[in-house]
């Protein structure tokens, strides 16, 4: 932790850390796998967070031994799932006064999602004054400036360059991330990471072959209202 560099640019990822998304992709997939005997565990969600859907639906294929493709179960899953599905998500503790923070300090934000952009759309229905202050918003899921999911370091710096702000650097961006493949891929980017996880998510850090300089722009907190920018060389919340 420690101050370190300046924060000047903030990203955050959406499913899952700033609304109640994952929720609804659990009781979607868990419907689905009882159809053929399996249960979708923590364990298998976890590598599914963050990914391009035809990523996710690749592993997901594999670890179940689904009879058949990933674009096959993606075009399933997807069917299952409609906007007024997604109106359903609802802000995390600690999003709303973390978005009014950033921008009361000029802190330009921007969201890096795996999601395509309709889906985005959709799941940001509600708080759409709170989703105005964004500077933009990167769908991984069809932009084809991002050529690889989370853990890729892609989307993330398609997104800072995407502020338009020369002086946009990744040692001076604070990434939030619920998943860690978005962890990894913030890591990965060179940015310093604010670390969010499910409440099933083991102590320590997934990856023992983490280097001890990445470990050092890592964070972790139970909620995003756990976040104390005073941290990050950044003023106290008033």
């Amino acid at each position: 932790m420690g101050a370190g560099n300046p924060i000047t640019h903030i990203i955050f990822d959406l499913d899952g850390l700033l609304i109640s998304t994952e929720e609804i992709y659990t009781e979607v997939i868990s419907e689905f796998l009882s159809k053929y005997g399996k249960t979708y565990t923590y364990e298998v969600k976890r590598k599914l967070m963050g990914r391009k859907a035809l990523e996710a639906a690749s592993i997901m294929v594999n670890e179940y031994g689904l009879p058949m493709s990933p674009q096959e179960l993606t075009d399933e899953l997807h069917s299952k799932i409609t906007p007024e599905t997604w109106h359903r998500a609802e802000l995390l503790p600690g999003a709303a006064d973390l978005f009014e923070y950033f921008y009361s300090h000029g802190l330009p934000m921007a969201v890096a999602s795996g999601s395509v952009s309709w889906e985005i759309e959709a799941k940001m229905f509600k708080n759409k004054e709170l989703w105005s202050k964004l500077h933009h918003i990167v769908s991984s899921g069809d932009d084809p400036e991002v050529k690889h999911g989370k853990p890729a370091p892609d989307i993330f710096l398609v997104a800072l360059r995407r502020f338009d702000d020369p002086s946009a650097e990744p040692s001076h961006t604070l990434v939030f991330e619920d998943a860690w493949n978005g962890v990894a891929a913030a890591l990965a980017a060179g940015m310093r990471v604010v670390w969010v996880p499910d409440g099933r998510e083991p102590p320590g850090i997934p990856d023992s072959s983490l280097s001890q300089e990445k470990i050092s722009r890592l964070t972790r907190l139970t909620s995003l209202e756990q976040f104390d920018p005073t941290l990050f060389g950044l003023p106290p919340k008033s």
